[in-house]
């Protein structure tokens, strides 16, 4: 899964890690490109004046599909706004959000890419069970510099995912 909100402030290493690959990071583009996925808003309620509110708090998305014909895989992204960093809510969001997937998509294994300088969210997805299983040169864009660089594929096995 791709994000630069994970458990830490932002690195300035990591350019916008959620779109990474992205060319155009205009809000046309970035809208339009989140209009083409199935997204699901992470938030929690919290209560209001007249009555209780649905605050978003992050989002996350399966990024590519392939079925099986008895289970499937998955590329997955998410975000977190900042306002979410280093919570309770983050983590039980991250949770919520990596078994919706799993379970919509009927998914044998998740799988996520980031950049391979992106420490926060080797980090934060580790925590969830996430294993690194390759470095792959020239991979993938890096929208401030125009420039492929390298990336890191991750994964978690539901199999692992059901592990206490």
């Amino acid at each position: 899964m791709n994000s630069r909100a994970a458990q830490d402030a932002p690195d300035s290493e990591s350019s916008n890690p959620l779109f990474c690959g992205m060319r155009d990071l205009s809000l046309e583009s970035v809208v339009g490109y989140l209009n083409s996925v199935k997204l699901v808003i992470l938030g929690e309620w919290r209560p209001s004046a007249i009555a209780p509110r649905f605050h978003p708090l992050g989002f996350c998305f399966l990024a590519s599909l392939t079925e099986g014909k008895t289970a499937s895989a998955g590329f997955g992204a998410y975000a977190f706004f900042e306002e979410a960093w280093r919570t309770p809510q983050q983590t039980v969001l991250t949770f919520l959000g990596i078994s919706y997937l799993i379970y919509e998509g009927n998914l044998a294994s998740l799988h996520g890419i980031r950049y391979s300088d992106n420490k926060l969210t080797a980090r934060w997805m580790a925590k969830f069970g996430f294993r690194d299983l390759a470095t792959v040169p020239n991979s993938i864009l890096r929208s401030a510099t125009g420039e492929l660089t390298e990336s890191v594929v991750s994964t978690l096995s539901r199999r692992t995912s059901r592990r206490g």
